[in-house]
């Protein structure tokens, strides 16, 4: 429901569903740099995509609130 959200959502719905694809991109690449190896630009890495998942679901929340 929140894909369907952010694409009828306008310029800022697609920049809402591009700022999950990148959260989720970082994520997958922590997963396989920690996978092999403890190094601290893995946790960087980790570390950002956390946080753009963090503002990812806090706006796609604002977004169901709206249009509820």
């Amino acid at each position: 429901m929140s894909a369907s959200l952010m694409v009828k959502g306008g310029r800022l719905g697609w920049s809402v569903a591009y700022l999950g694809i990148l959260a989720n991109a970082l994520l997958l690449a922590g997963d396989f740099a920690t996978g092999t190896s403890v190094s601290p630009l893995a946790a960087g890495v980790v570390a950002a995509g956390y946080v753009l998942l963090l503002v990812w679901f806090t706006l796609v929340g604002v977004k169901l609130i709206k249009r509820g």
